[in-house]
């Protein structure tokens, strides 16, 4: 037999329970405890465990009543195994810390670890559907079988197996699924290297790190089956560095498209999305956490094959990788990290560049140090990592066009304008070409500092 739990507005199917404690708590809040003890996600709902810290409080407050209504229940056969399961979040605590209730010496000690979640999911090529927020939900969502992973201080490690629509094409579940950060795109299964009409042939893919309430399937329903009908252009990953608000951390990554190609569609997108909230009486920062201070990217890889020649592709990279000041100022402008993002773990100045004179870096420097402002590990792509990750029409449109410029820019650049004379370089460039307009303002705030 198995039993549904609902946890978040979505079914979670767990094996039926071999042992049924009932207990009431200090605060007489009733939960029945099964073989799972603190490691069953229906007793962090039941309780509210929603960080470390109320787990501990729960412990320290109720271990000694808890303890006897376990002895009380008569199960002397698996009483063994229920104590070694309760005692596994506490087993590097004495039990004399525990029950003298010196909760302010334990929360000193554990510091690192309060403010995690009590409950953790991890997705193994999927995401948890629940309810739509925008769209009609029109199918109840099938119950997700889970297993419990590693267990780890107070934590519980959900693992989802599969995916909750049952109903969804083959070609459905392709954009909807959730796929591990290593997954790689097949260029014909995917329809790659998308353009519009008399574009030139520079190819750019983008990541976009996002936090959201909506699930990965009312994300794609957008983009399929709302008014004006997308054929869909970017698919989920996994990417355990997303912050945010609300319980779904996604990597948008869009195929290889055109630069005008991009800024079509997210615009396409970003009305469509603002036109359901609306009509909900909401905003998209309702829906996705728009904050400017998160530690989220927005990364964009451009083809290697892209490039016009090896000079070309040499001064692009080493254009990113400058120190000069005023490149600083003018990459910190255009970038909007909350920090200086040479003082940023995820997109500092490649090492190999520091100090190099200039007519070394111009013949070419391997970039192999991935959390670079700019590298080409893969030597397939250079990545620009320099973009702060923000759900916002303006902020993407920005970054895409600025990266646009750069390559275009890197193209007839000579060798002596970089460095002092870079920015003056680029921004007379920037003003002779009117379809980089948006950008004149970048280039205003950067000199004015």
């Amino acid at each position: 037999m198995a039993r549904i739990v609902t946890i978040n507005n979505q079914k979670y199917e767990l094996p039926e329970p071999n042992i049924r404690i009932p207990f009431t708590d200090d605060n007489g809040k009733f939960c029945e405890f099964d073989e799972y003890m603190f490691h069953n996600p229906w007793v962090h709902e039941t309780l509210g465990f929603t960080t470390t810290l109320s787990v501990l409080k729960w412990w320290v407050t109720n271990r000694d009543r808890f303890i006897e209504t376990v002895r009380e229940s008569g199960n002397e056969r698996n009483l063994r195994m229920l104590f070694e399961r309760m005692e596994m979040y506490f087993d590097y605590l004495s039990p004399s810390n525990l029950s003298s209730g010196g909760l302010e010496e334990l929360k000193a000690r554990l510091s690192g670890n309060l403010r995690e979640p009590s409950l953790r999911f991890v997705f193994n090529g999927t995401t948890p559907q629940g309810s739509f927020i925008l769209l009609p939900n029109t199918e109840e969502p099938e119950a997700i079988k889970i297993t419990l992973g590693a267990m780890f201080h107070f934590q519980v490690e959900i693992r989802v197996g599969r995916s909750s629509v049952s109903s969804a094409t083959p070609n459905e579940a392709k954009w909807d699924s959730h796929y591990n950060y290593t997954f790689k795109m097949d260029p014909d299964e995917f329809n790659w290297f998308r353009t519009v009409k008399n574009e030139n042939k520079v190819m750019f893919g983008l990541e976009l790190e996002v936090c959201t309430k909506l699930t990965t399937t009312e994300i794609q329903k957008i983009v399929q089956e709302v008014e004006p009908k997308q054929e869909p252009f970017f698919i989920f990953k996994q990417d355990s560095s997303i912050s945010g608000k609300y319980d779904k951390m996604l990597e948008i990554v869009t195929v290889p498209c055109s630069p005008r190609y991009l800024r079509k569609h997210w615009k396409i997108f970003f009305q469509k999305l603002e036109r359901l909230c609306c009509g909900k009486g909401m905003s998209v920062s309702d829906v996705f956490d728009t904050s400017r201070n998160l530690t989220n990217g927005l990364h964009i890889h451009v083809s290697r094959d892209s490039f016009e020649d090896k000079p070309h592709y040499n001064k692009f990279l080493t254009a990113w990788n400058q120190w000069n000041k005023s490149v600083v100022n003018l990459f910190n402008a255009v970038s909007e990290r909350p920090t200086d993002y040479t003082k940023n773990g995820y997109c500092r100045i490649n090492r190999t560049y520091d100090g190099m004179v200039l007519s070394r870096r111009l013949k070419g420097i391997r970039c192999e140090e991935r959390q670079s402002v700019a590298h080409d590990l893969t030597g397939k792509t250079i990545e620009v990592r320099v973009f702060q990750g923000i759900m916002d029409l303006g902020h993407i449109m920005k970054c895409i066009s600025f990266t646009e410029a750069m390559f275009e820019f890197c193209q007839s650049i000579g060798y002596s304008n970089f460095d002092l004379k870079f920015v003056p370089s680029m921004a007379k460039f920037i003003r002779s070409e009117r379809k980089y307009a948006s950008l004149y303002e970048i280039f205003e705030k950067a000199s004015a500092k």
